[in-house]
């Protein structure tokens, strides 16, 4: 009798352990959540909408001054070099639009010899530019998914703290039209604010929790399943915030002019970002460049 009970014992603690250790296997599902957007101290990513009938043309153009100036030191770069070189370098260029005074990324802890390196490569922006001039936008149409796509600063928060209202949300109950560009403002200011807060925490801590999201797609990419041209993994790329900057910025890039330290002429201003060729090469998906230029033009 002692004997069959310490046999049965042994057989449900085997049975129970088993059933503890085992996991089930992730589905696709469920790996792209750890891509999703996060809130947190470093800020909130916005959600930009994608045109879920866009295609990837595959019959590509002359390359452009953008791919063809790519340095291949960056390929020496391990994943979190990259990402804080390129917020870094899409901060810069958020600044002389946010018609305030964003404070200057001068000292970085975790990325010293790595800030340094950008500063002799990289000349800063005019602190002077302007978008609200050029910018303007059929209000009648800031609900449709369509129009949200070829206008991603739209999606942007017009609060530090929240998500909503968006500046499409603004715009729809918004009084008088004067108050577009006021929330516009706003808008930038708001998203210029969240990229220097995570710039800051990956200075003081090295890291970010945007930061293993994106090093997460990256793993998944390279490892699981190349990201296909189709809308579904453009809309997983929106969701990190390299792209999502990429995205904001090319968008606002065709309305924006900057005012030179020399004389007082505006220009315009061609936003490009030399890094963003190595990280779409990192994650498969250089053909995600090609909706970027399509932004640039809509």
């Amino acid at each position: 009798m002692y004997r069959y009970s310490l046999i049965t014992s042994l057989i449900i603690i085997f049975a129970v352990a088993c059933s503890s250790t085992y996991q089930k296997p992730e589905s696709v599902e469920e790996k792209m959540r750890r891509f999703s957007p996060r809130t947190n101290n470093s800020g909130i990513i916005p959600r930009l909408t994608i045109n879920q009938n866009w295609e990837y043309q595959s019959t590509r153009a002359p390359a452009s001054a953008e791919e063809v100036n790519t340095p291949n030191d960056y390929q020496s770069l391990n994943n979190k070099k990259i990402y804080f070189l390129t917020l870094l370098y899409q901060y810069n260029h958020l600044r002389p639009l946010s018609h305030a005074s964003a404070p200057s990324i001068t000292t970085c802890p975790h990325f010293h010899g790595t800030l340094l390196e950008y500063n002799k490569t990289f000349k800063l922006p005019s602190s002077n530019g302007d978008v609200t001039s050029k910018w303007s936008i059929d209000s009648k149409l800031v609900s449709l998914p369509d129009y949200l796509a070829t206008h991603p600063e739209l999606s942007l928060s017009v609060l530090a703290t929240n998500e909503h209202p968006t500046l499409a949300e603004s715009i729809a109950t918004a009084a008088l039209p004067s108050e577009h560009k006021e929330y516009l403002i706003a808008a930038i200011q708001n998203f210029t604010s969240t990229n220097y807060n995570e710039l800051s925490e990956l200075c003081q801590t090295g890291s970010s929790d945007n930061y293993f999201a994106f090093e997460n797609l990256i793993n998944y990419a390279q490892t699981e399943r190349s990201m296909k041209p189709v809308p579904k993994d453009m809309s997983t790329l929106l969701k990190t915030s390299v792209f999502a900057n990429h995205a904001v910025l090319s968008s606002l890039g065709r309305f924006a002019t900057l005012r030179t330290v020399a004389t007082e002429n505006n220009k315009s201003w061609n936003y490009t970002n030399p890094m963003m060729i190595e990280i779409s090469n990192r994650l498969k998906a250089k053909w995600a460049l090609d909706y970027f230029k399509e932004l640039k033009h809509n």
